[in-house]
């Protein structure tokens, strides 16, 4: 169930970083107070990118500590360095540099050495949601799971709504993230299990009320639309996620492609 949670929060942060960097606005000049590093300075704070603590769409994130190594950071790194990395870089710079809530990573500092371009983050010490999820000493109950799911969506909530005017608001209803062969199928299998009403395939080996996995199961249907106009806002994902609203059946997550 979280999966699917996961693939929902890839689109929309595709998404809202694509609409962003179109806009065209997005610079260096960031009023927020960020540290300067220079990539020097980010090798020897890494030991050389020797500890990797994983890999995403944007980037490769390293560990690493500074004031002496006092602090743990985070340091993520752009592969390529294009047009559209730029764009990205800058963005998230504007964006997530001004953004303090505690359900998001704090960003710390930035570095635009040449082509390099890096960014420096609080570490977290629970680590990723995939080591939660998959490690089998730290995986949660359900209702841990589905606290989970609630912050995600509060903080996704306050990127989009809450944390400055326009920031998030003006999206092109065309742009999305692009998924594997693999997360589509994994989209097809959870849609399948829930028109066959076998959720438990959904949240093997762990004990989850009927009622609220079916809730959860078609909150993240909703939110895997190929087609971003039919996807709930997050104002509405939370509101369902806690049970204040009714939420309708789904549709298949390709239905839109298949009218087309």
């Amino acid at each position: 169930m979280l999966v699917i949670s996961g693939i929902a929060i890839y689109r929309n942060r595709v998404w809202a970083y694509k609409s962003l960097s179109n806009n065209g606005n997005v610079g260096l000049s960031v009023d927020v107070s960020l540290r300067s590093f220079t990539y020097s300075d980010l090798e020897k704070i890494t030991n050389g990118f020797k500890e990797e603590l994983g890999r995403g769409s944007f980037g490769t994130v390293y560990k690493g500590t500074i004031w002496n190594g006092q602090k743990l950071v985070a340091i993520k790194r752009l592969e390529k360095v294009s047009a559209e990395g730029e764009k990205e870089f800058q963005t998230e710079m504007k964006v997530i540099g001004r953004t303090h809530h505690k359900n998001l990573v704090r960003l710390l500092g930035y570095c635009h050495d040449g082509e390099k371009r890096l960014l420096v983050y609080d570490y977290m010490s629970n680590g990723s949601l995939a080591d939660v999820l998959f490690t089998p000493e730290k995986q949660p109950c359900w209702d841990e799971r589905i606290e989970i799911a609630r912050n995600i969506a509060k903080g996704i909530l306050y990127l989009h709504e809450e944390s400055r005017p326009n920031q998030y608001h003006d999206w092109h209803s065309r742009d999305k993230g692009n998924l594997s062969e693999e997360e589509s199928i994994l989209e097809e299998w959870a849609y399948h299990c829930f028109e066959a009403r076998e959720l438990g395939k959904l949240a093997s080996g762990t004990y989850a009320d009927k009622r609220q996995l079916e809730r959860m199961v078609k909150v993240g249907l909703w939110c895997i639309l190929d087609e971003p106009s039919l996807r709930p806002s997050m104002k509405k994902v939370l509101l369902m996620l806690e049970g204040t609203v009714d939420i309708p059946i789904p549709l298949s997550p390709t239905s839109f492609l298949s009218t087309v």
